[in-house]
């Protein structure tokens, strides 16, 4: 029984003291984060807009703590001083989805995550279902495509990675408005009897509904039809995205094609000086 007594009383004791600690201003020899390995501490810190050596009272710790939970990336924090460091407790959320850049002509996916990382300390290329980064992310898409001179509306939608599977495992960021187009296409490879044609394959493609993740296998498969139509064994056509010092967007297509025999992707890399970019409509 006097067991029992004794944590009753210590227990009461620290909810007593606890409010009058409130105004008291601390200064912790460390600040540490624990339940989150995939971040760095220097992350962290960044998202709670912390510093080391930074003087805090309790309800600057509070408002720090908010601020790493407003990012919607973990379900439960918790944070304590001990006299001596700062320690947070966290637990990651559940069902982060994978950012698709659908259709965003801001370079490659991981130029694209890149540059949000610098904005946003904990984003690696996952988001929360709604709100916090997911929202963040959108917004800050859209502001990157008016520095770039092209305004736009960006819409965030979860989505499955094929269709017919019920579970969203991807947020996928599409430009809504306006419409953005594959825009021109330029050709190598191609042998003199099928210049023309190649090019006007090129030009209705160029017409296309631009989307990362389809565009370039929709152009291959469009000129390897075209080859095997017209009496070829095996045509390979490979589209790629190629990056100008100033532009980033997909690039050119180079064909391989031969009459009566299988073809190999050779993969030379197409020079990037007459190259496409999406187009706005």
């Amino acid at each position: 029984m006097r067991t029992h007594i004794a944590v009753l009383v210590a227990a009461l004791l620290c909810c007593v003291a606890l409010p009058s600690a409130h105004g008291q201003k601390f200064q912790p020899k460390t600040i540490q984060f624990n339940g989150a390995p995939e971040y760095s501490t220097e992350e962290l810190l960044a998202a709670a807009e912390l510093k080391k050596g930074v003087v805090l009272n309790y309800a600057e710790m509070n408002e720090h703590s908010k601020k790493l939970m407003d990012t919607g990336m973990f379900a439960t924090l918790a944070f304590k001083f001990d006299g001596l460091d700062l320690i947070f407790s966290v637990t990651p959320a559940d069902g982060l989805l994978k950012a698709r850049y659908d259709n965003i002509p801001l370079g490659s996916d991981e130029e694209i995550t890149a540059a949000l990382h610098k904005q946003f300390p904990l984003f690696h290329g996952l988001v929360p279902t709604e709100n916090g980064y997911a929202e963040a992310v959108r917004a800050a898409l859209e502001q990157m495509l008016v520095e770039r001179k092209l305004p736009a509306t960006v819409l965030a939608t979860p989505a499955a990675p094929t269709r017919g599977r019920a579970t969203a495992t991807l947020m996928s960021y599409t430009i809504s408005a306006p419409r953005v187009f594959a825009g021109p296409v330029t050709v190598w490879g191609a042998s003199l009897e099928w210049t023309t044609k190649a090019n006007d394959i090129a030009t209705a493609d160029s017409t296309a509904s631009y989307d990362a993740a389809n565009s370039a296998g929709n152009i291959e498969r469009s000129f390897t039809d075209f080859y095997l139509d017209h009496g070829y064994a095996a045509a390979h056509a490979t589209a790629r995205r190629c990056h100008h010092r100033r532009q980033r967007h997909p690039c050119a297509l180079r064909r391989n094609h031969q009459r009566g025999q299988t073809l190999r992707d050779r993969r030379h890399p197409a020079p990037c000086r007459h190259t496409h970019h999406p187009t706005r409509s």
